[in-house]
């Protein structure tokens, strides 16, 4: 009789078990990867450094060479200077227009002074852009402008840059006076 208990105990035992699965989980399934984008390249596509007059603005054209995002930086010397910075496309030809927000930016106008400035915005295709600074100080302000595009890093892609021009464009004081109401 005890064997038949043991056995009756084994058999219960089993059934339990098997009532239970095999005690092997299933692996989880895990969504199917997207594909890796491909790396990013960060490349320099225009960098200078001059003095801009007080109470004036200036316009630099440069080429954007592929779709991507790209970023301004703009620092100068003493923090207590307004300066503003505004990034548009070329088709932008009135600096009102511009750091008002009513021509076709890239980007947001970024206004007031705090130190330094980046203004940045996707662009969809290559092409000329345009970046605009106001120095609303009342001293020469010495400016370090840097302009970089990143975008995917392509084998096949080289970037030709177009010659640059800079153009200096003085602020007439009644305008000046009426942006700066504008901040304020």
């Amino acid at each position: 009789m005890l064997r038949t208990s043991r056995i009756g105990l084994v058999l219960a035992g089993a059934i339990t078990l098997s009532a239970c699965g095999d005690g092997v989980t299933p692996p989880t399934q895990f969504p199917s990867p997207s594909p890796t984008p491909p790396p990013l390249e960060t490349i320099v596509i225009y960098g200078d450094s001059g003095g801009v007059p007080p109470d004036s603005a200036i316009a630099i054209d440069f080429g954007i060479p592929s779709a991507g995002t790209v970023e301004a930086t703009v620092d100068w010397t003493f923090a207590s200077s307004d300066v503003w910075v505004a990034m548009t496309t070329r088709a932008c030809d009135d600096f009102m227009q511009a750091f008002l927000g009513q021509c076709s930016h890239i980007g947001t106008p970024n206004l007031g002074n705090l130190k330094p400035k980046t203004v940045s915005g996707a662009v969809t295709q290559g092409g000329p852009g345009r970046l605009w600074i106001a120095n609303f100080a009342t001293v020469n302000e010495s400016m370090a402008i840097q302009i970089t595009l990143t975008r995917p890093r392509s084998a096949s892609a080289s970037v030709i840059l177009e010659p640059f021009a800079r153009s200096w464009v003085l602020v007439p004081n009644a305008t000046a006076g009426a942006l700066r109401a504008f901040q304020n």
